[in-house]
């Protein structure tokens, strides 16, 4: 949302209109903080949590995760909720039919921007800084997702980021592996004016990258596997 207003209301970003709109249903909006007004959906969740989330499970990313509630929910549908007679899984059979059709394609959630490699080798993405091992100058197409956020060029993902929500940071991924010269374009911009990288074939061990980003203020570093261009 962009903005609550007062009681139902919401200004919407665009993104969420085209959702909505490719989905083909209307949002309903509660009230802020009267959790008794949707007690059905807040008592689930609860319920489900309580029963897969506690203890809170320890995942890679979030990805993993993701197969974690996915296995829960299958779970639930052999659950009969309280008062009901049949078990979730078979309400919802009966409730399909009643249920519009899937649109036949997906619809990118991402908030689209569009950027240029500035001389440390990174793309503005609101109000951050992510690394690409592109030329400085390069037109790019940045998707921020809630988690993460992908740079775009030429209708490829030349890279892909952990979201940081915080402000006025640098996220740089350290590119361990380099294969030819056109490298020195790319990784070796990202650190202009701290230290000289001059990577080469199979180069440049990653403790030496991060020696060099050190000096480098409100940045995060992560040292990626290895890359091949």
């Amino acid at each position: 949302m962009k903005k609550i207003l007062r009681g139902y209301q919401r200004e919407e970003t665009a993104r969420f209109i085209g959702f909505r709109s490719h989905g083909g249903f209307a949002a309903d909006f509660c009230t802020p903080g009267e959790g008794h007004e949707k007690g059905g959906v807040e008592g689930e969740g609860g319920q489900f949590r309580r029963n897969y989330l506690v203890p809170v499970p320890s995942v890679q990313h979030l990805e993993e995760l993701n197969l974690l509630l996915a296995a829960g929910s299958r779970e639930e549908q052999n659950r009969v909720i309280t008062g009901r007679s049949q078990t979730i899984g078979a309400g919802m059979i009966a409730e399909r039919e009643y249920l519009l059709p899937l649109a036949d394609e997906g619809f990118d959630l991402a908030s689209l921007h569009f950027s240029e490699i500035n001389a440390s080798g990174c793309a503005k993405a609101l109000t951050n800084f992510y690394s690409a091992p592109l030329p400085v100058g390069t037109s790019v197409q940045v998707k921020v997702y809630s988690a993460y956020v992908e740079i775009w060029h030429q209708a490829k993902c030349v890279a892909r980021h952990e979201r940081c929500y915080e402000r006025h940071k640098k996220v740089l991924e350290l590119v361990e592996s380099c294969s030819n010269a056109r490298s020195l374009n790319s990784a070796g911009a990202w650190f202009q004016g701290s230290a000289a990288i001059q990577p080469t074939c199979a180069c440049s061990n990653s403790r030496v990258l991060a020696k060099a980003a050190e000096s480098l203020s409100n940045t995060k570093v992560t040292v990626s596997r290895p890359i091949w261009f």
